[in-house]
């Protein structure tokens, strides 16, 4: 099927717009693990000041440090949802503006090779780095002596 000016004009548009929103999810993924690391770092230094002396502080504590982490890991498996989507409407976008058809544009090859589908998902890290801190941050609470 041949696009017509306006078709291919939309689909830049969609493909622009949802390069921009890949940029946004990527920056509120790094701004939400280093600000998630910088309020267990804070609350970590406080409590080797400020220890907490009885175990009901201790409970209350850990509970809203695995808050905190429950909140992060939502946000971060939300985003990878909304990630993925926008991954696969780009796939169609390339499909549509037949990047991925060999001699379409280039004499040898597609402008966007097989090799290039693969996308790599960084959210099981962030998740590995949301736990490892939050075990830190108990062993801060729990470690120290009464």
């Amino acid at each position: 099927m041949k696009l017509t000016s306006d078709q291919v004009e939309l689909l830049k548009t969609k493909y622009l717009d949802h390069a921009e929103d890949l940029r946004f999810r990527t920056g509120f993924d790094f701004k939400l693990l280093s600000g998630f690391v910088t309020l267990n770092l804070i609350l970590a230094a406080w409590l080797t000041k400020n220890p907490l002396a009885t175990g009901w502080l201790k409970a209350a504590f850990a509970i809203f440090v695995a808050g905190v982490a429950g909140i992060a890991a939502l946000l971060f498996l939300r985003n990878n949802r909304r990630r993925k989507v926008i991954v696969e409407i780009m796939h169609n976008l390339n499909a549509a503006l037949e990047f991925d058809k060999d001699c379409a544009y280039l004499e040898h090859g597609p402008i966007n090779p097989k090799s290039n589908v693969k996308t790599t998902y960084w959210t099981p890290w962030y998740l590995c780095a949301v736990i490892l801190v939050s075990f830190a941050q108990m062993f801060v609470v729990f470690g120290t002596p009464e």
